[in-house]
């Protein structure tokens, strides 16, 4: 893994809450190279299984803000040894408007949006504004139609103990990045939030254990 560039803009909200505030993060030609050895098993799944072996802590959780998220100019080459095949993912831009579990407040300037080409084949999916509503909501949709669910089971980075044989996976999703609203008359004031609506659908679902029939058949 190498990066070119990575650029960082520190808000002061990071000393006053003791927790990382960037008002904006770019990250400029970053390369990736990932080999699948097999299944559910890949170059760099000994440092998920380094990961994973932790002991679970009960305190809350990490407490960030990071806006304005920005990758360019970035690749990923996948060598998928089990089937011998190659896969190159380049001229990678992705914006993300903000994620943070902070009340935090600054200006949002990136768009949501994802652009790459998947061996020389573009993916371009651009999200959009609305620019009178109150918390100025950026969005994107995500639509998938027959997406084949084994064939993306044997890619999870982490190990199952369980088989899908079978089943396709249909969305309409739409992400929403709202930004936050100052209070108004008897509204109170309304923190940053990423909203999730839509609808997800799985068809021709079968569950099995390892090495066994299946066990769970959903039409």
């Amino acid at each position: 893994l190498t990066v070119r560039e990575i650029r960082a803009n520190a808000s002061v909200g990071s000393i006053l809450r003791l927790a990382p505030v960037l008002d904006a993060l770019n990250v400029d030609g970053l390369t990736a190279n990932i080999v699948r050895l097999e299944a559910q098993r890949f170059s760099f799944s000994d440092i998920v299984d380094r990961i994973r072996a932790r002991p679970g802590t009960s305190g809350e959780p990490a407490r960030y803000a990071l806006y304005n998220i920005e990758v360019t100019d970035s690749t990923i080459n996948f060598d998928d040894r089990p089937i011998g095949r190659k896969h190159l993912l380049s001229e990678i831009r992705i914006g993300i408007p903000f994620i943070s579990n902070l009340p935090t407040h600054a200006e949002i300037k990136v768009q949501p949006a994802f652009f790459a080409r998947l061996n020389g084949s573009p993916i371009d999916i651009k999200g959009e504004t609305r620019p009178f509503h109150e918390t100025l909501e950026s969005s994107i949709d995500l639509r998938f139609d027959g997406l084949d669910i084994p064939t993306y089971v044997a890619y999870s980075p982490v190990g199952l103990n369980f088989t899908i044989p079978r089943g396709t996976l249909n969305t309409d999703l739409r992400i929403a990045f709202r930004r936050a609203a100052p209070a108004q008359r008897e509204q109170p004031a309304r923190p940053e939030q990423t909203l999730v609506t839509g609808s997800l659908t799985i068809s021709d679902f079968a569950l099995g254990a390892p090495a066994a029939s299946p066990r769970v058949r959903h039409r």
